[in-house]
């Protein structure tokens, strides 16, 4: 059999329940203007924007978040290009990130920095630390160096195996 109640508790609480035979029916739904905009299912799914969620929360439009998105797992793109785009900032005062990084004493991370001036943007990759490349607004490249000067800038030895092949006419200036 099925059962629905609407109730107000001791402590003025509004509660709703659904009652259905299996643990797929009893769906809950919340309507305004006449179109759905809530669905709780009966396996506990609840969709936002959706008339069939096929997670815990799935929502279909755009999600506004003032304050802290915790995720105790993974964070997979849901679409074929398989991008991941984190924006912030403004455009006068304020630099817009991408970090991805992970933690312990071995955390590498890749920082993408679109600063609200040329010298507040950049590229870098870390480990620990400790700063291994960076790209520069102006396509400067640097590595162990955090302000490369020219197209490449090496602060450290530099190890070149081979330069050219056999006896092609190619041209080397390496100073």
């Amino acid at each position: 059999s099925y059962d629905a109640r609407v109730g107000v508790g001791p402590t003025n609480n509004l509660w709703l329940k659904s009652y259905g035979e299996t643990s797929n029916e009893g769906t809950i739904e919340l309507h305004t203007g006449g179109s759905e905009r809530i669905i709780v299912t009966g396996d506990g799914n609840v969709g936002i924007g959706t008339p069939s969620p096929g997670e815990k929360l799935d929502v279909s439009g755009n999600i506004k978040l003032s304050g802290n998105l915790n995720v105790g797992g993974y964070i997979h793109p849901n679409d074929e290009s398989g991008n991941l785009s984190i924006y912030g900032g403004n455009d006068t005062t304020n630099d817009a990130q991408l970090l991805l990084h992970g933690s312990s004493n071995y955390w590498g991370s890749l920082e993408l920095n679109y600063g609200y001036d040329a010298t507040n943007s950049f590229l870098k990759i870390s480990q620990g630390s400790n700063e291994h490349l960076r790209i520069t607004n102006g396509g400067k490249v640097g590595i162990g160096t955090t302000s490369p000067s020219e197209k490449l800038e090496v602060g450290g030895n530099l190890k070149i195996s081979s330069i050219g092949t056999g006896n092609s006419a190619s041209s080397y200036d390496l100073l």
